[in-house]
């Protein structure tokens, strides 16, 4: 359902991805309700294994389209897929180095 409701070929590829490693997950967590506090452990396990900031978020936003067609399709509550949706992705930190055009660079 997820993967069908995307648009784009390389969104799908990386949802499955993202997707396919939450359930390997999931099962070595023996299965547990999914909820935002489970959601929210995933996160912290992410966390730990020192991912980037915007893989974490990637990962997340591939969990919360789940919830959403699970929820469009009758297969989970609207307040746990609400939940779901409503766990904080993880703020970026750091600057960007190197060098970077100005807007007139940029234009010539």
């Amino acid at each position: 359902m997820v993967l069908d409701s995307l648009p784009s070929e390389n969104s799908r590829r990386a949802y499955r991805r993202h997707l396919e490693e939450f359930f390997v997950w999931h099962e070595t967590e023996c299965r547990p309700e999914l909820n935002k506090a489970l959601i929210n452990q995933y996160v912290k396990t992410l966390r730990e294994q020192k991912l980037s900031s915007s893989t974490i978020n990637q990962k997340l936003s591939a969990i919360r389209k789940l919830a959403s067609e699970a929820e469009d399709n009758n297969l989970l509550d609207s307040r746990i897929a609400n939940g779901i949706r409503a766990v904080k992705g993880v703020p970026f930190r750091g600057r960007r180095t190197g060098n970077w055009l100005t807007k007139e660079e940029a234009q010539l």
